[in-house]
Order: C-alpha cells, then structure tokens, then sequence
C-alpha cells in the first residue's frame, strides 16, 4: 500500500472515531447518573406562561439504554423543562394531578409498604408511606390521610409542614369525600368508630365526633360518615342524611323526599328528587329551602360554583351557576351525550369527564380530533391518546390548544 493511501485511511478512520464518538457517549450514558432531560422529551415546546409542573407521558424509553417500556412510562416536569421525577406506571390511574396546589402519585410496593410522592406547584416531591393495603388519600390541598408501618395506625399528614400532625391509635381509618374548594376542609375535626350497646344488650357499631387530639366531642350515634362542608359534617342516620356540627349536634335534617347528593358547598347543597320517571337536581340552603330551578344535573366546582345541566328538546347544556341560582357565566355550553351529565367536571379552563374533554370556557373546540384523557387535566396542562389520519400519538397541550410535546405511538 502506497504512503499516501495508507494516510488517507487512518485520516478517514480517524474522522469516522471523531464523529460517532459523542454518540457513542450519549448511548452509554451511565444509567446512575441521566441527563437532566430524558433523550425522548428533547423536543419539550413550553410555553412561557406556564407555572405549574405537568405531566408527560411516553412509551418509548426515556434513556438510550433503557429497553422499550411496555406501558408508559410518566414523567413530572417543571415549567422550565426540568424532569423531577420519572416513574413506569402500570395503571394511569396512579398518577393524581394537582388540586388545590398538591398532588400525588404511586410509586410501587414492597410487602405490605407502599409508597406515595406528594408534590405541590413548585416541584417539591415528598415520599410518603402507607401500610396494609390501605389507601393514601388527599382528603383536601395539603391534608393527606394513609396508615403508617408499623402499627396499621392511621394518621394525618400536612404537606405544606411535611409532618404527621396526628396518629389516632383507637381509631379506625377515616373516610372522606373531600368538596373541590379550599374554604370548606377543617382537620380537627374528625369522626371515630366504637361498638355500643341498646337497651337489649345488642351491639351496632356507631360513629360520634371527635378533635384532633383525641377528645371526643359525642357519643357514638350515627352510622355513615360523607365528609365536612363550611362547618358542617354530612352523616347518615337510621338511613337519612342529617347534617351535624364538630359536636354532633343535629343542624338540619333534609326532608326525605330529596337524596342528599354534597357536602355544604358556599351555602348551599345539592339534592335529587324524582318526577316520575324524570330524575332532577335542585339546590338546598342551610333552612332546607330550595333555592334553584330544578335542573338535570349539578356539580360544585373548584371556586365555589356550580355547573347546571339543562335538557331542553333532548338537546343538554350547562352553564355555571352560584348558590343563589344566578348564572356567572355568560356561556351555555353543549353536551352531546346525555351519559356524559354526571361525569361533568371543569378543572381550570377546560369542562371535561374522566375520558373527554368537552369544551374550554372560551366555547371553543381546543382539540378538533377524537382523544382520550390520560390522566384528569392539570389546571394549565392535558395529557391526551389522539390518532389523526390513522396515526395514532400521545399529546400534552395547553388548555388553549398549543403543543409541548407529541410522540408517535408504536
């Protein structure tokens, strides 16, 4: 081999090492220690306005060594494109989106631990533990409920202190069905659970109010407990719902001809009645007094209003509505199929159930494509399975329709 060939080859050997070596590195990325920023979500588009983190989901692998996920795998991202935690998920489920400014998510079990991470609007993630099969629950913002290991005993957790306020060794595990505003949830409060004795000698296990640090404010005396509304707690007694106060004292007993279907919710609450064969909803007040039209359906929201399904002509609408019937929006909004009533919610700007998205408060049609909610919208972000000319994706979207992020599914 001539001088000069030979030259020629080790110089294009030489610029082949060169050039593929940096891929080569990124490839062999050391799994201990990724990149800030996955591989897969280098194509982030965020928008500057956002300023809560948002989930995004994939089912490719997040990292060139890592093998294809079977399902998704979900990633917690900042605003400025920071991923703060990464998690395969078997369920979508397990991911619980911010309310109130904290959130949740499931991050596996060993044994009879599980373990939580509870995250608030600022990327702070805490891990939190919960034993014996039973449940981590956000009982309202930064109130969390679970049972500790060992022990079973079931506690109370702040966020926002990242304490245990309280374990309650005599106690059963609360049950809560948390309103969707911040003015209504008091945790010093809470009901316990004892066996007591009638005149016959026979046993019935009751339920009385207690506070926070064990002393009991009434003796066990009703059967169900449905959550805490502006002072008072919705319970069940010898079948009918009765609202009481922190005492157990009987506030309002709503007339039996109506089901109590919420918790007080700005002065007022929710019932069901039926006009023969005709379901309807109509709003009560503290007096047990009805204060609204009757509608198809109702729904609290978040900033203390309601959403109020109207049929007129087979045709459904919704508008929101405060505790006094009076519309505060100007929109009427459209839902399509009468199934969706009961599942309507709205979470920031979107009026969605736990698979669609409706509409936006706009009055627009954000996504102008068949798509399914992957987990329940943030109050900025939504995370969707689309397909568009038989393609079919994974999207995060503003609520306004803009795309951070799109991956192709396999």
């Amino acid at each position: 081999m001539k001088f000069s060939t030979l030259l020629k080859t080790m110089l294009a050997l030489f610029l082949t090492f060169v050039s593929t070596s940096p891929i080569k590195a990124e490839e062999q990325q050391d799994p201990l220690n990724p990149p800030q920023l996955p591989v897969v979500y280098q194509n982030l588009q965020i928008p500057s306005h956002l300023t809560e983190p948002f989930f995004l989901f994939t089912k490719q692998p997040l990292y060139k060594h890592d093998s294809p996920p079977k399902t998704y795998t979900m990633s917690l991202v900042s605003p400025s494109g920071k991923v703060i935690k990464s998690k395969y998920l078997a369920y979508k489920s397990e991911v619980y989106p911010l309310r109130n400014g904290y959130g949740y998510f499931y991050n596996g079990s060993f044994f009879k631990h599980t373990e939580y991470l509870v995250y608030d609007k600022h990327g702070k993630v805490s891990p939190m533990g919960t034993c014996c099969d039973v449940g981590f629950n956000q009982i309202h913002g930064e109130w969390f409920t679970g049972t500790d290991y060992p022990g079973n005993l079931p506690y109370l957790y702040n966020a926002k202190t990242g304490k245990i306020t309280k374990k309650f060794p005599d106690a059963d595990h609360p049950f809560y069905v948390a309103e969707p505003t911040t003015k209504t949830f008091d945790p010093y409060f809470l009901p316990y659970g004892e066996m007591v004795k009638d005149a016959k000698g026979d046993e019935y296990y009751k339920m009385g109010m207690r506070n926070i640090h064990g002393k009991k404010l009434s003796k066990p005396f009703f059967d169900e407990y449905f959550g805490y509304g502006e002072g008072w707690h919705r319970v069940k007694i010898n079948g009918q719902t009765h609202f009481i106060s922190n005492e157990g004292k009987i506030m309002l007993k709503p007339s039996r001809n109506y089901k109590v279907e919420s918790n007080m919710h700005s002065g007022a609450f929710i019932v069901s009645g039926k006009l023969g064969n005709e379901e309807f909803y109509v709003l009560m007040n503290k007096k047990g007094l009805i204060v609204s039209k009757k509608y198809a359906f109702i729904r609290p929201t978040a900033d203390g209003h309601f959403l109020a399904v109207t049929k007129n002509n087979k045709q459904y609408t919704f508008a929101k509505i405060n505790a006094a019937d009076k519309v505060v929006s100007p929109q009427q909004y459209v839902l399509n199929k009468p199934e969706q009533l009961k599942e309507l919610k709205q979470t920031g700007q979107l009026f969605h159930t736990d698979t669609q998205i409706i509409t936006n408060t706009a009055n627009n049609k954000s996504f102008n494509f068949p798509h399914q909610l992957l987990i329940t919208p943030t109050n900025e972000t939504v995370a969707i399975e689309y397909t568009i000319s038989g393609t079919k994706k994974i999207g995060v979207y503003t609520h306004d329709g803009k795309l951070i992020y799109e991956e192709i599914i396999k």
